[in-house]
């Protein structure tokens, strides 16, 4: 299956053996995902799906956010797959950094989308 993010990581031309360039790459596709995800159109809709989820999703604002590192975390599963490789421990930290650094930028435009 090809997606906007695993374009980005063909086996041919990205030389994985040059840390710093792979790492900025991957710091990128998790960027890229998060501004998907961020955008009006797509909080609107996840805030309309958890909603009517009520009373079984108690909060809808942390089942977005829990959406968010979900998908963020899925695209991350595929573009290993699509490797053929095992995140090593450094690509897990990066991750989870980029991650990190946005949280209350996340968290501040699920609560700004809610109606």
């Amino acid at each position: 299956m090809i997606t906007e993010y695993s374009i980005c990581f063909n086996k041919e031309g990205l030389d994985m053996s040059n840390d710093l360039v792979w790492l900025t790459i991957l710091r990128g596709a998790v960027e890229k995902s998060i501004d998907k995800l961020l955008s009006d159109e797509v909080l609107s809709t996840s805030h309309k799906l958890f909603d009517n989820m009520k009373p079984t999703i108690r909060n809808s604002d942390d089942a977005i956010f829990g959406y968010v590192f979900g998908y963020v975390s899925g695209v991350m599963e595929m573009t290993f797959a699509n490797l053929n490789r095992s995140p090593t421990t450094e690509d897990i930290n990066e991750i989870s950094q980029a991650i990190t650094n946005r949280m209350d930028e996340i968290k501040n435009r699920i609560y700004e989308t809610k109606t």
